[in-house]
């Protein structure tokens, strides 16, 4: 029996359970009902659930209300959160163990009674318990639903330890050169609970994977170059085993960045190189199409910028099309239609020689951060609503009184908005700001070594509790704590091997 109508027949019996509490589930959603009165003192499910909330944000907030949660509206949530047809991710496997604790204390408490918890856990956990423990679920206590309640409990409490171990691990791909000892993407392994790396593996050989970016249908999208040609490949990881689906590729350079649109199933591009912004379709397959190319054209102040050097293509909130030209010192803004024409909309220009490499956005969607490789500067902009940017000020990334070279590289900013992390090659460190409520201001917190050189690309984790930094030249990577509280970074541990990376990609849990 495959997984699927394993899953599928595990539903139809645990929805025989309580076959009337299946109106207003549709579509693995939950659809609020009148159960809007308050359990315990916990919050009414109108309040925590809005319609069409997502299985796993139902499984949190189950996890929250704990073993407050009784009766009926259990059973409904339960429903409404059908068995989920991945693994679950970090924050939602933590929540579904601690209600599986929850749900066996209460079992014990009410001396051996079923509870609706139970149930309601039990379901979601299902795809990710071994298929024996499922598989006698369904034989053994068939008919029986007292039975079945009870074995939830037991399917829970025997795979707290096995669904901690799980998300205890983290995959990381590294993209990177192949210029001198790279073989292409490498895969590792973050244990969050023993806060170490294991050591990288070579995972795709493919030429110059310097960015990468993945979809969530599982298409991990890289820079590729193969002889005088470079363009995009598409990988479907959906089976474990990477499979090559397609590459596109021309003449000349391949880009320096690439990200998914999902709403318009697009791929951008940023070809440094040839001065180009490049729009690819993403098919049915997962597999891509050239659909636009826009040419910018112009040159700076400085020997870097001879022509136009287009290094960041990315969507702002409001999903225009943001990108970083370094070469004209120019931030444009686009809109983009279905089918991945371009039509501009704005265009910031910075102060010249600045080199403007990559931006990131304040959860806000008010204020964005403007990192400049040649200036080793960020600057924090305005977003407007038109799509235009305006300047609020200016920070230096490095001390003032360096004077080698320095170019910046990588920007990140914490999804609480508080923290903003930027690399910088050749000083070798990462700087850390801490950002005000209202996201306009920066304070320096913090400047770390990078423990090598050149830390073109840097992440943070699922759990934003450790950071990773790639040493182009020294090929090797830095682990660190990052303190959630605080912001600040505390090495601890260096000289992973990491073979002419350049990116650091983390793959969500499946």
């Amino acid at each position: 029996m495959d997984g699927k109508r394993l899953i599928r027949l595990l539903h139809q019996e645990l929805a025989s359970v309580h076959q009337t509490d299946r109106a207003g589930v549709t579509n693995l959603k939950f659809v609020t009902t009148n159960h809007g009165r308050q359990v315990r003192g916990s919050p009414s499910i109108d309040h925590s659930l809005s319609t069409g909330v997502s299985a796993q944000a139902t499984a949190k907030t189950l996890s929250g209300w704990s073993g407050e949660i009784r009766g009926e509206i259990a059973v409904k949530l339960s429903l409404a959160a059908l068995p989920l047809r991945t693994r679950p991710d970090f924050e939602t496997s933590r929540a579904l163990c601690g209600l599986a604790q929850n749900s066996a204390h209460s079992e014990s408490a009410s001396r051996g009674q079923p509870t609706f918890a139970a149930q309601a856990t039990a379901n979601l956990l299902l795809p990710v318990i071994p298929a024996h423990h499922a598989c006698h679920y369904r034989t053994t206590h068939k008919n029986s639903p007292s039975r079945k309640a009870r074995l939830f409990v037991r399917l829970c409490y025997t795979n707290i330890d096995k669904l901690w171990r799980y998300t205890m691990k983290e995959k990381i791909l590294f993209g990177g050169y192949t210029r001198r000892v790279g073989q292409g993407i490498y895969e590792a392994t973050l244990d969050t609970e023993q806060a170490v790396i294991d050591e990288p593996q070579a995972f795709i050989k493919v030429g110059q994977p310097t960015y990468l970016a993945l979809s969530q249908n599982q298409v991990l999208y890289t820079v590729t170059k193969e002889g005088e040609e470079g363009g995009l490949s598409a990988y479907d990881l959906s089976g474990g085993t990477p499979r090559l689906i397609n590459r596109v590729t021309s003449a000349g350079a391949p880009p320096a960045y690439v990200a998914v649109d999902e709403d318009r199933q697009l791929v951008y591009g940023a070809n440094y190189h040839k001065g180009q912004v490049q729009v690819y379709r993403i098919l049915a397959n997962g597999g891509l199409e050239l659909a636009s190319v826009v040419n910018h054209v112009g040159s700076g102040p400085r020997p870097e910028q001879d022509s136009a050097h287009v290094h960041f293509t990315d969507l702002a909130p409001d999903h225009r099309l943001v990108v970083c030209d370094l070469g004209i010192d120019e931030l444009v803004t686009y809109d983009v239609s279905p089918s991945g024409d371009l039509a501009k909309v704005a265009s910031y220009r910075t102060e010249a020689g600045y080199g403007p490499r990559h931006l990131v956005f304040n959860p806000n969607g008010q204020i964005a951060y403007l990192l400049g490789e040649l200036s080793s500067k960020v600057q924090v902009l305005a977003y407007h609503p038109d799509g235009h940017f305006s300047l609020i000020t200016t920070y230096s990334l490095i001390p003032d009184d360096y004077t080698d070279f320095n170019g910046s590289a990588a920007i990140r900013i914490s999804r609480d908005g508080k923290f903003l992390y930027a690399s910088n090659r050749g000083h070798n460190s990462l700087t850390v700001f801490a950002v005000t409520a209202d996201g306009r201001d920066l304070n320096l917190i913090q400047r770390i070594s990078s423990e090598g050189d050149f830390p073109r690309d840097f992440n943070l984790d699922p759990t934003e509790k450790f950071l990773v930094c790639a040493n182009q030249n020294t090929d090797n990577t830095t682990l660190y704590r990052r303190n959630t509280a605080t912001g600040l970074l505390t090495k601890i541990q260096q000289d992973i091997n990491t073979p002419e990376s350049v990116c650091v990609l983390f793959l969500p849990t499946r």
